[in-house]
């Protein structure tokens, strides 16, 4: 039979049946062919020799991107995990992999129903490569050229999640609109929502301000994706999510059903921990004895083992419970214990800092303490997030307080030991010597109780195979960094000191004597003298700190003056402390009645007074009327509008400014002066009348002297002393001041006029020419030149014909105006030719053309001399 049947395989004819139908079979295989072979090959192929191997990988990235996650459990959990040029980085060899074995149902399988699956797979590889332009082409790709209607509404929603990673924020609506008219799957409603919720969370993160109604959005979302999502994990996450929105939202009946949906799903042991770590927060506290009972739930979450490494945020929460009791001591403590049991969670060591720092400036007004915590709070906290920027401007203004807080109590010390009787002084002095040496023995005494504490716990935890419990894992003495912090807080207080017995003191002799009672005595000899001299020292160090002569005291006033008013503004403008803003004024006021300040903080304690309706504001608003009564702020009280008006006409005056800041560049200092002078005269009481003067002195400074350039420069820091432009001037005053040292060094007489004529020859023209008085008689030479200009006159225009003294030998005549400068030179040939009047007076005459503008300049100067030697280099 096997015989046969071989024999029958083998014959000729069957051979080539057998090929035939070979050939026929794999040539119905090509990735092009539509039939039921080849599509069946190719779907099989191109799902399970590649598709597959590139989604069990994208499987992997995907829970690479959830290890490398890490979750703030202070503020709302996010849907998906955030991406960074990190984590990108780190899953470049994976993605590579996904989209090599993505790529091949593309390129040969193209007839199989695994092409936009695997286009799916490249765009999600994109995306986590942080190549975002690539990713998006190939979602509109698959949108456009799909087969597959759940395929590209797919895409679609990968396209949305796209522009939220690349923070394209702007361009998802439109996306949204599109899907939202869309009959969408299951697992696509579930996708869509969870994108959507965290394109809200997103959306609200990009806020200044956040409002609660930011996250109803999410909330929506996110309630609507939770019937379509299968997995636990998944679904615990969302609940988690919805649950701390809702307490968010002050909904504590939603949050706590939400939380204990949390635990129904068998979460992971972290979010189970934090679920019931917050049900506590909106529990029901309305019945006897819950307060308790929530209380004993913390204790037994402090002794579970399990919850070692979340013993800071258990202490944080019950914190938070303790300070919504109003219960300020406890929630102190157990803020101080959640930082004493950090393991290195970042995120929550800051939330402790800012809270006690909050505590301390809010409810307790420890400002102080506030200063050092929020100091603490602005190094850890997250500089992106949105709540860093308030929590750092909160810091800048404890820093400023408490600098003008200790200014004060500085001076006024010091103030008062001035005032105190020398025998009395020294006494005082070396009490606070005492009270210094008594405190650094205390914290040294706590700096080796501490290290013994944390010397003995290293000793435990290395018996028991652990680290310290500060991160690290290493004993305190094997960190270089904690080290070289404890070694470089040495040599603050004690200095370089040589590692040995005794090393207080300074000096030591070798001592070679055996018996060890003189030894000891003369050490102790020897430190009391080292001792002595160190106070000695510190003594004349607190001497000299101390205002005993006028100039020391004037300047201590100085000082406190300007801390009195910095603080007052703090304590109304930064802290709102209205009281101990009138108590700081008023004392201020007191003790420096002529301050600089003082119009301004009459006008705050005028402000002060009357919001709490003080009859005192009465007295403080006469008291700046009749003291300054043209202050701004005598102007504000007699017109409520005076700001608003005021305002309107600076934006007015700083237009008319600009266009003659213009004039000045394009050096046209005559216009531009005439327009300044204009200002003057219409806004004399602008808000930039400094920059008006100061603009003005440069035009001098570019046409007149440097003596008078100099005197106006002087002139002007004496009026605008709290200008801006205080330092430019002083610096323009030493070069003046330089410059002129060196003319009069080379010989020069500095207080001469030096006219500097601007080289801008395209304007209108005069015609001047200098003769001799002796030569002349007025009204002839007037009827002299009128007849010949009238004669020579282009169009009938007639001239302006007038007399400038010039000095006691010479007058100029001058004819004005021509339009331009070869109008000007062909009268200027016309009147010097053969047949001219002028011949009378050679060879004593002179004359040249000048524009409008530097016959303004030669006016003023009237010396024709330093004029033509401008005129023969710029015109001839």
């Amino acid at each position: 039979m096997r015989a046969a049947n071989f024999n029958f395989l083998t014959t000729p004819r069957n051979i080539w049946l057998i090929f035939a139908a070979i050939i026929l079979t794999f040539s119905g295989c090509s990735q092009y062919s539509q039939n039921f072979v080849s599509k069946t090959f190719h779907n099989v192929t191109a799902r399970y020799n590649a598709y597959f191997l590139a989604r069990e990988k994208m499987k992997e990235v995907e829970h690479d991107m959830w290890e490398a996650h890490k979750d703030d459990y202070n503020r709302p959990l996010y849907v998906f995990p955030n991406l960074d040029t990190t984590l990108q980085k780190s899953l470049v060899p994976s993605t590579d992999y996904i989209i090599e074995k993505a790529a091949l149902p593309v390129q040969k399988h193209k007839n199989s129903n695994w092409v936009d699956p695997s286009y799916l797979l490249i765009g999600q590889s994109r995306i986590f490569r942080g190549e975002f332009e690539t990713a998006v082409q190939t979602f509109k790709y698959v949108n456009t050229k799909g087969k597959d209607v759940e395929h590209k509404q797919d895409a679609l929603i990968w396209l949305i999640r796209t522009y939220i990673y690349s923070e394209e924020l702007k361009l998802v609506p439109s996306v949204v609109d599109y899907l939202k008219k869309r009959k969408l799957t299951d697992d696509n409603k579930r996708n869509f929502h969870l994108t959507l919720g965290y394109y809200y969370q997103k959306l609200a993160d990009s806020k200044e301000v956040l409002e609660e109604e930011d996250y109803d959005f999410v909330i929506a979302h996110l309630t609507r994706a939770v019937p379509f999502i299968k997995k636990r994990d998944e679904r615990s996450r969302v609940h988690f999510i919805l649950g701390q929105l809702n307490q968010f939202r002050g909904r504590p009946k939603e949050a706590h059903e939400h939380y204990q949906a949390v635990l129904k799903n068998n979460p992971p042991y972290e979010l189970s921990f934090f679920a019931r770590l917050y049900m506590t927060q909106v529990s029901d506290l309305s019945r006897a004895g819950d307060v308790q009972q929530v209380e004993k739930y913390f204790r037994k979450l402090l002794k579970d083992k399990k919850n070692v490494e979340y013993k800071d945020k258990i202490y944080y929460e019950m914190a938070l419970f303790r300070l919504n009791q109003d219960n300020h001591k406890k929630a102190i403590e157990f803020f101080e214990k959640s930082l004493a049991s950090s393991a290195g969670d970042q995120f929550q060591k800051a939330r402790s800092y800012h809270q006690l720092g909050r505590l301390y400036y809010e409810d307790l007004q420890k400002y102080e303490l506030a200063k050092a915590y929020y100091d603490s709070t602005v190094t850890l906290w997250d500089k992106k997030d949105r709540e860093y920027k308030p929590i750092a401007r909160r810091q800048e203004i404890l820093a400023e307080f408490v600098r003008q807080l200790k200014t004060i109590e500085r001076e006024d010390s010091l103030q008062r030991l001035a005032a105190m009787d020398s025998t009395k002084l020294s006494a005082f002095l070396d009490q606070i010597i005492l009270d210094e040496e008594k405190k650094q023995r205390e914290d040294m005494r706590r700096l080796e109780e501490a290290a013994k504490r944390q010397a003995n716990a290293a000793a435990m935890q290395q018996q028991q195979g652990l680290g310290t419990g500060d991160g690290s894992g290493k004993w305190y003495f094997y960190n270089p960094a904690n080290v070289n912090m404890g070694r470089m807080e040495f040599e603050r207080k004690w200095g370089k000191r040589k590692l040995e017995d005794h090393w207080r003191r300074s000096m030591k002799e070798v001592n070679f004597d055996d018996d060890e009672e003189e030894e000891e005595e003369e050490e102790m000899f020897a430190e009391e003298v080292d001792s002595a001299a160190i106070r000695a020292q510190r003594k004349e160090e607190l001497y000299k700190d101390i205002p005993f002569t006028q100039t020391q005291m004037d300047t201590s006033d100085h000082r406190l003056e300007q801390a009195l008013y910095k603080l007052g503004k703090i304590y109304d403008l930064n802290l709102e402390e209205y009281e101990n803003s009138i108590e700081t004024f008023k004392r201020l006021i007191k003790k420096y009645p002529k301050s600089e300040h003082r119009p301004e903080v009459l006008y705050f304690l005028y402000l002060l007074h009357k919001e709490k309706e003080s009859p005192e504001a009465e007295d403080y608003k006469n008291m700046i009327l009749s003291e300054f009564p043209n202050s701004v702020f005598a102007k504000i009280i007699k017109n409520p509008n005076y700001l608003e008006e005021s305002k309107a006409l600076n934006k007015k005056v700083a237009k008319l400014f600009k266009q003659a800041y213009e004039l000045y560049s394009q050096k046209e200092y005559f216009l531009s002066e005439k327009a300044l002078n204009n200002i003057k005269d219409q806004y004399p009481e602008s808000d930039i009348e400094d920059k008006i003067e100061f603009l003005l002195i440069l035009i001098h400074g570019k046409t007149g002297s440097t003596l008078q350039f100099r005197n106006d420069l002087e002139a002007f820091i004496e009026t605008y002393s709290n200008s801006t432009l205080l330092k430019k001037a002083e610096e323009l005053m030493k070069t003046a001041d330089d410059y002129l040292a060196q003319k009069e060094q080379d010989g020069d007489r500095p207080g001469g006029v030096e006219v500097k004529y601007i080289n801008k020859l395209d304007k209108p023209h005069f015609f001047i020419a200098e003769l001799p008085k002796d030569k002349i008689i007025k009204n002839k030479i007037m009827i002299q030149f009128r007849n010949f200009t009238d004669k020579s006159a282009q169009n009938g225009a007639s001239k302006e014909i007038n007399l400038l003294d010039l000095n006691d030998s010479t007058v100029a005549v001058v004819v004005r105006a021509f339009g331009s400068i070869e109008e000007g030179f062909n009268y200027m040939d016309d009147i010097t030719s053969i047949h001219s009047f002028l011949n009378d007076y050679k060879p004593s005459y002179r004359i040249a053309l000048i524009t409008d503008d530097n016959y303004s300049l030669f006016e003023k100067s009237r010396d024709m001399d330093a004029y033509l030697r401008f005129y023969r280099a710029f015109y001839e």
